[in-house]
């Protein structure tokens, strides 16, 4: 029987490795982009020699140095690979089917345990069917296929692992095997942690776990637990002090300096921020997905209207979930675990408003979630294996389909315009990128555009200054890059091109200052 189970596990670890590299085989040859520069303009990464120092240089020394395994992943990736970006995107995918065959582990054994077993035995296949429906959900790809969000992914897959770890250090009746489990798990964590701050809940979530699903939510033991309990406050405490340093609160004021939006803005409109991430969970149809979302701001509790029922809803479901823990611990649990792991990226610290990949980790639980509800509501069995095969097959080729995108930075960015046309970001990027392809007119076109929207965009200065000189055009050139040097004054680049500007136009004196 066992001998059967490992078998039958074996297949569906080996569906889930193929499923992911097929349906993410449509990006392979996809340029850098946005962010990306951070790999190719970090000196720190770019190794000649496989050494250690070079490895702890690039892993420590790169920025954030609070990521240095993601780091030390981009250093191995150019050595083998350079700046060729298919071995960057394999080394992507690789991770992202890693991550769901330990999801399977995890909601697997989650699934077995006494408490859940009675409850969710007859859920045949469910524990792989959330694992597929995860990872191949279009919502995932902007963690996958943008390369700089080896970060996100690779915290995912160490959270999960730890995670898994853990339990079966929890389970396993062989001392010796215990304490190799729990140190996996502890390591685990640890690269977790060096790869994103977003590991930073795990210690808490692995708590909760332990009292939800080992411990039965007892009182008793809970009230046991005050040396544990402080343990958590202070591993919390010195993370915080880690990333935000021994000021957190000064520094958390500081993050908003240059945003254009406040504190209060923000955490109000990440109320709707997360109920927009749930329904692109729900329908993640490839024209809803961007990488620049142009998302309102809530500038108050009533304005727009939706920010006070969004607040309420997130409330009224925070509520239920906790109340409802005893009766419906799974429900409990994955909502929380959504909402939890969203904490950090979607709360006080001054981010961007929105982005998808945010949702990486939080939707692990929600996928799940989702799932249990089809299963319970379908009774037999036939329709629950149409509704998953339709389920998995759509958001399959959306996936695919949505990874096409990434493969032209042309087509890329003029889909974030047609989606967020008034932001003035995707206008510019586009103009970069049909500048690139020598399409100058049109690359003049978006730059324009850019200015319009945001009079104060530096870098939207420069490159119109740059597309004038390629025109000939040194005047109106000269004239952009002194706007541009009103805004950025300490951009070298565009000091650079405003001496080559000055020096067509003849005024060398100048173009030497």
């Amino acid at each position: 029987m066992k001998n059967r189970q490992k078998v039958i596990n074996s297949l569906l670890i080996l569906g889930l490795i193929l499923t992911v590299l097929l349906i993410y085989s449509s990006n392979l040859d996809g340029p850098f982009i946005l962010d990306d520069f951070r790999i190719q303009t970090n000196p720190q990464i770019q190794i000649d020699n496989l050494t250690l120092q070079n490895l702890v240089k690039a892993g420590f020394e790169s920025s954030p140095g609070t990521r240095p395994i993601a780091h030390i992943s981009f250093a191995l990736n150019y050595f083998f690979h350079g700046f060729d970006t298919r071995g960057y995107h394999l080394v992507n995918i690789a991770i992202h089917a890693l991550t769901a065959i330990f999801l399977y582990l995890f909601i697997q054994t989650t699934l077995n345990l006494p408490l859940l077993k009675p409850k969710y035995d007859g859920f045949y296949l469910l524990p792989f069917a959330a694992a597929l429906l995860w990872a191949v959900h279009p919502l995932q790809t902007q963690s996958v296929t943008y390369i700089i969000q080896r970060m996100n992914s690779m915290a995912g897959m160490f959270y999960i692992l730890s995670f898994y770890f853990y339990i079966k250090g929890r389970i396993t009746e062989k001392t010796w095997q215990n304490g190799v489990l729990f140190l996996s798990s502890l390591t685990s964590g640890l690269l977790a942690l060096g790869s994103k701050e977003i590991a930073a809940t795990l210690p808490f979530f692995i708590f909760l776990y332990e009292w939800y699903f080992l411990q039965d939510l007892d009182s008793n033991w809970l009230k046991k637990q005050i040396v544990p309990v402080f343990i958590l406050l202070l591993t919390v405490a010195l993370l915080v002090m880690l990333y935000l340093g021994e000021n957190p609160i000064g520094y958390i004021l500081n993050s908003y300096s240059k945003r254009e939006f406040t504190l209060t803005q923000r955490l109000l409109t990440e109320s709707r921020v997360i109920i927009f991430y749930v329904s692109l969970l729900l329908f993640p149809h490839p024209g809803r997905l961007n990488l620049d979302h142009d998302f309102v701001l809530s500038t108050g509790i009533g304005t727009p209207f939706t920010t006070l029922l969004s607040a309420l809803f997130l409330l009224i479901i925070l509520i239920v979930s906790v109340g409802s823990a005893k009766k419906h611990r799974l429900f409990s649990f994955c909502i929380l675990w959504f909402l939890g792991n969203l904490v950090i990226e979607s709360s006080v610290i001054g981010l961007e408003i929105i982005f998808e990949h945010r949702n990486y980790l939080p939707s692990m639980m929600l996928v799940l979630l989702g799932l249990v509800l089809i299963y319970s509501i379908l009774k037999h069995p036939y329709p629950k294996l149409i509704a998953l095969c339709l389920i998995v097959l759509l958001c399959s080729y959306w996936t695919f389909e949505r990874n096409k995108m990434w493969n032209d930075k042309v087509v890329f960015w003029g889909d974030c315009v047609g989606k967020s046309p008034q932001k003035a970001r995707p206008h510019n990027n586009l103009g970069v990128a049909l500048a690139a392809q020598d399409r100058t007119d049109e690359a003049i076109k978006h730059y324009k555009k850019t200015i319009e929207i945001d009079p104060q965009f530096g870098k939207a200065f420069n490159n119109l200054g740059n597309a004038y000189q390629k025109s000939g055009k040194y005047e109106e050139a000269r004239a952009l890059y002194e706007k541009a040097l009103e805004i950025i004054p300490d951009n070298p680049k565009i000091h650079v091109n405003m001496g080559i500007a000055l020096a067509k136009l003849g005024q060398l004196e100048e173009a030497l200052i």
